[in-house]
């Protein structure tokens, strides 16, 4: 389902429950390999063969796991300039064999879903955010350059050869509301979780036993 990270972060019982429903699971998927064009939930229903009120089930909690994310956002279909015609009940797609095919929109209710799962994405604390902030921001200043050349160093080398596979590129257009393709977006927050884990792996051992946190063996996590 994720080219880059094979867990999602889970916080309450509320998104655990969400996760152990297969039905949940189908539209999410669905909703990936639909890219941020995103399906209507009669799309959903005809592509995955599920009843209506099983389907809307499903999209209030997926848009509603916790109080503070959500699994999948929804969108109005984008509206025709001057007068209504009758062609604005439909919408173009991706048929079968990549041909273009029209997908009825009934009802002004209507709203186009699209996948947001926080993949790879951690969740801290806001108080100790807020605490470690200051001096978080300072080292940013610093090294964001860096950062920035780190990355694109990498994306420059996954163009080439077999590491193509592992480019940015399934999702045909980036997303209409934060502008970024979802699938990209990942990608960087993929490489960034893999230098975090080089940099931790870097650190000196005296850093730990100079505070008194003991001191690292081979293998420093062990749960």
């Amino acid at each position: 389902m994720n080219r880059y990270f094979h867990s999602i972060p889970v916080c309450d019982y509320r998104q655990a429950r969400a996760l152990g429903s297969r039905t949940n699971w189908e539209i999410i998927e669905a909703l990936r390999d639909a890219g941020s064009a995103g399906l209507t939930a009669k799309e959903m229903m005809k592509e995955l063969s599920l009843s209506k009120n099983t389907v809307y089930g499903a999209l209030r909690f997926l848009e509603g796991p916790s109080e503070d994310s959500a699994w999948i956002v929804s969108r109005r279909p984008p509206k025709h300039p001057g007068k209504k015609h009758q062609e604005e009940k439909f919408r173009t797609v991706k048929g079968e064999k990549e041909l273009p095919q029209r997908i009825e929109l009934v009802g002004t209710a209507t709203r186009i879903y699209v996948e947001e799962v926080p993949f790879g994405r951690g969740y801290v604390d806001a108080d100790f955010a807020e605490v470690i902030n200051p001096i978080v921001k300072k080292a940013v200043l610093e090294l964001k350059e860096k950062w920035a050349e780190i990355i694109d160093s990498v994306i420059e080398q996954c163009k080439k050869d077999k590491k193509k596979e592992y480019f940015p590129d399934h999702d045909d257009k980036p997303c209409e509301e934060c502008g970024v393709k979802h699938e990209a977006y990942e990608f960087v927050e993929a490489v960034s979780t893999i230098l975090h884990q080089e940099l931790m792996d870097s650190l000196p051992k005296e850093l730990f036993s100079k505070h008194g946190f003991g001191c690292p063996k081979q293998d420093m996590y062990c749960a």
